[in-house]
């Protein structure tokens, strides 16, 4: 590595929910970011009582590669804080998970050099189903959307895939009526979705994650003129690996400069020049 070259550097940090519950967080910030203030990235639990991961974080380094700033936080759910912690999830499972994102990212952009207004959330799975959902409950606080093999219809999945048997056990039956997608404040979406999901050759209802749901999502974003982007990859997100990690964020990169920085060139009036002989 050049010594003329900053490390991005993670920071751990807590911080107060709106209801006074303690959150634990960890900002990485590149070394050389775009702006003055480095666009954030911010990463939703990959599922519903997933804490955030140890060690070495690819995903953040990846992105402090292109100047943003990645953030991560125990939300509400987290493995291992406590039934205090988790309580709050009765009153609306994504909503407090969301609200936790929201209190993290403002306590950021007042303590550290990171941006309010270039901001993206970024998830997989579970954590694409929160991302989008934070995007339409919060149009104003997120620019764009990264999901990978996006859950939509998360009340459907709680009901019908029994990983989440444990989640349903804690919520209790009322989860089994309540509706809990993305489709019905689409309307609101007002930020660019990127969606990443493995391509799949099989019939789209039997496809894992319902990838028909997403992309029956995509083509609702796109008929009321919200930015829908679809990218395919060689196998699931988590998967990816050397190479093909690579790609994807290539492709990630290229999506967030068209869309959260808006690198445009306004073009004028044209007119002849002569050469001059």
């Amino acid at each position: 590595e050049s010594g003329t070259q900053e490390r991005a550097r993670a920071i751990e940090f807590s911080c107060m929910a709106a209801d006074g519950v303690g959150l634990d967080a960890v900002l990485t910030l590149p070394g050389s970011a775009k702006t003055a203030r480095a666009p954030l990235v911010v990463m939703t639990p990959d599922g519903p009582f997933a804490a955030m991961p140890g060690g070495f974080d690819a995903e953040a380094q990846a992105f402090a590669g292109m100047g943003m700033a990645t953030l991560r936080v125990n939300v509400r759910g987290a493995e291992g804080r406590g039934r205090k912690h988790r309580e709050a999830l009765h009153r609306g499972y994504e909503n407090a998970q969301i609200g936790d994102l929201l209190a993290a990212m403002d306590h950021a952009a007042e303590h550290f050099p990171v941006s309010r207004r270039l901001v993206a959330v970024m998830g997989c799975e579970y954590g694409a189903y929160v991302a989008l959902r934070a995007a339409e409950l919060y149009p104003q606080r997120f620019r764009c959307v990264v999901a990978a093999d996006a859950i939509v219809d998360w009340g459907r999945e709680l009901n019908l895939n029994s990983e989440y048997a444990p989640v349903l056990a804690f919520l209790g039956e009322e989860m089994r009526t309540r509706e809990a997608n993305a489709w019905d404040d689409a309307s609101a979406m007002s930020a660019a979705v990127l969606f990443l999901t493995e391509d799949f050759t099989a019939d789209a209802t039997t496809s894992p994650r319902g990838l028909g749901d997403m992309r029956r999502f995509a083509s609702k974003l796109k008929a009321q003129g919200s930015v829908a982007e679809r990218f395919n990859l060689s196998t699931a997100y988590r998967r990816l690996a050397g190479a093909e990690k690579a790609v994807a964020f290539s492709r990630i990169e290229a999506f967030f400069n068209l869309h959260l920085f808006n690198y445009t060139v306004e073009m004028g009036d044209t007119r002849v020049i002569e050469e001059k002989p």
